[in-house]
């Protein structure tokens, strides 16, 4: 019986999850932040910040195994929209 319970126990842990925060270019609100974003575009390629512009960054959070993905703040910067991003993703063995 203790060995069942060992193994039943052994499969009934909850996994730990890893929290994931990224500071990223967010989605331009207006169109001063846009016109600022296209320094950015200009240095770093129109296609590289695409998924910024079009506001996919949650969708690729998603799409990648995260969950509770959450946009929790955005400051105007000389640069465009800065946002914080943050995920959960179940740990790995």
């Amino acid at each position: 019986t203790s060995m069942r319970l060992a193994k039943k126990t052994r499969h009934s842990k909850r996994h730990p999850t890893e929290v994931f925060r990224m500071i990223d270019w967010g989605t331009p609100k207006n169109r001063l932040m846009c016109g600022l974003f296209y320094t950015v575009q200009l240095i770093d390629g129109f296609s590289n910040t695409q998924d910024n512009i079009s506001g996919r960054l949650i969708d690729l959070f998603w799409q990648s195994g995260f969950t509770e993905v959450k946009q929790s703040r955005t400051s105007n910067t000389i640069f465009g929209a800065s946002s914080i991003y943050s995920a959960l993703k179940p740990a790995t063995n």
